[in-house]
């Protein structure tokens, strides 16, 4: 139908009452830019598919007493949008002077495509993201200041949106210096569209030690780590550890979940997942899991969750923290 994504498909149930109105994100750049025309509802149907026009904003799109698909915001092709974008820094597990970097859309999709491809492979080095949106569709490359091998070369990697197994910048340092400088070039203009300063600290371990915050770890462990709990592993990945004794650790992560009771009730979507994980540690009891499920909203399901870890206490809750890390990185880091 010559259009592209635009922001995520969603798929939206009316438990009750009346809808006047949904606002649907988008990682559109609008800025000044006048593009209403080439941006449309797509709604995905039993008879089809079919098109609607909504108000775009520069935020959300506005979609008017709408009917109840499967919809998502498209942009049609041959317009040429800036969009808002993240720059993915991870640090291999496996050869700590390699790096991977992802050039990806602002959009939960894409991100949480990264995760999934880093998962068990790397840890997530925070940095920065680009301060400005970025052209759909153009060549970026990735250059360092000390001595290294990038792959792709020239012309790079192309800004797309990506749903799954996103392409990446693979690092490898050669002679790293203490810090160095990473930065990403837009191929058509020869101009730095962002740089980050990497520290050794940020490549040179595979674990961090000594850190008073939780750190992802993969499925690595050293031989030292015999001993510390899994109060924060969710299945068989391990995600953070505890020291038995790190009373200190323990109550900052339930002081994290008791802080912020209300934005993850409202934001955390993998729920189900959740529940899953902490009923395999017996922290949410059978007649307590069923309640979960039979709840009509994630809030809903969020709130039985939240009467379960009441009675747990502290070291329920860091387990409770500990699964978020695998199941909604990205919204613990934002609440951090």
């Amino acid at each position: 139908m010559d259009y592209r994504p635009a922001g995520p498909l969603m798929d939206i149930s009316l438990i009750s009452g009346e809808l006047d109105e949904i606002h649907m994100p988008h990682f559109l750049c609008l800025g000044d830019c006048e593009v209403s025309d080439a941006v449309r509802v797509l709604h995905a149907q039993d008879s089809g598919v079919c098109l609607e026009v909504c108000k775009l904003t520069r935020h959300p799109a506005k979609l008017t007493y709408p009917s109840l698909s499967p919809l998502g915001i498209v942009l049609q092709t041959g317009i040429r949008m800036k969009v808002h974008c993240e720059l993915l820094l991870y640090k291999s597990c496996t050869s700590p002077r390699t790096l991977h970097a992802y050039l990806v859309p602002k959009e939960r999709a894409a991100l949480r495509a990264v995760e999934h491809e880093e998962k068990n492979k790397g840890v997530k080095i925070s940095k920065p993201k680009p301060e400005r949106s970025l052209l759909m569709k153009n060549w970026f490359s990735m250059r360092t200041s000390c001595p290294s091998s990038i792959t792709p070369e020239t012309p790079g990697i192309k800004l797309r949106y990506c749903s799954f197994s996103p392409n990446f910048f693979e690092v490898y340092l050669k002679n790293a210096e203490e810090a160095f400088d990473m930065e990403l070039v837009c191929v058509a203009t020869n101009e730095s569209v962002w740089t980050a300063e990497v520290r050794r600290n940020d490549y040179s371990q595979t674990s961090r030690e000594g850190n008073d915050q939780y750190q992802t770890s993969g499925n690595h462990r050293e031989p030292s780590e015999e001993g510390k709990s899994d109060l924060c592993t969710g299945g068989s990945t391990h995600i953070t550890e505890l020291k038995r004794d790190d009373d200190r650790n323990i109550s900052v992560a339930a002081a994290f979940v008791d802080r912020n009771r209300a934005e993850l009730i409202a934001r955390v979507s993998n729920v189900m997942p959740i529940a899953d994980a902490l009923r395999s540690k017996d922290l949410v009891r059978p007649e307590k899991y069923s309640e979960i499920r039979a709840a009509a909203t994630n809030e809903a399901k969020m709130r039985v969750i939240y009467e379960c870890l009441h009675s747990a206490g502290a070291k329920g809750k860091a387990a409770f923290y500990g699964v978020l890390l695998q199941e909604e990185p990205l919204l613990v880091e934002d609440l951090r």
